[in-house]
């Protein structure tokens, strides 16, 4: 006997319980016991080429649809009357103000993005967010936020 992957003994094997419906990994198991030790992937890919007969996958098992059931109805006819609503008017609980306070400003420095430091301060969500505006020394940042930006080994 040659030292290759399927001897005549191993595919009369493979037929035979293939044939008996054994899944891959349950011939794989079989082989081993006979001390012909074959991947389950590899049983698969020899059946193949061998035509024997595909298997139905037990995921996609079809199953038969039924017909929903038909509802009876039974039709009566429907009376409604139209019911009065008052309309609704708005509720304001806190009613903004109409100008507003001098002192809720916040003054916040122009920025110039041309030759300003880009590192954001604050949260953008709230009014007293801006940018660090120094002289910028490299890309975007002065020197301060440009050692944090970026890191050098």
């Amino acid at each position: 006997m040659t030292n290759e992957l399927w001897s005549e003994e191993k595919i009369a094997l493979l037929k035979q319980l293939w044939n008996q419906e054994f899944t891959g990994a349950q011939i794989a198991k079989i082989m081993a016991e006979k001390k012909m030790p074959t991947p389950t992937n590899a049983i698969y890919k020899k059946a193949k080429r061998l035509g024997l007969s595909a298997r139905v996958s037990p995921i996609f098992v079809k199953t038969e649809k039924k017909e929903p059931e038909k509802i009876k109805t039974i039709k009566q006819p429907i009376v409604s009357k139209p019911i009065a609503q008052k309309p609704i008017e708005p509720v304001f609980l806190i009613k903004p103000p109409s100008v507003p306070d001098k002192n809720l400003i916040n003054v916040i420095p122009e920025y110039d993005k041309s030759t300003g430091c880009c590192w954001p301060i604050g949260d953008p969500k709230k009014p007293d967010f801006r940018f660090c505006g120094e002289k910028r020394i490299g890309r975007n940042y002065c020197a301060k936020h440009e050692k944090r930006a970026f890191v050098r080994p």
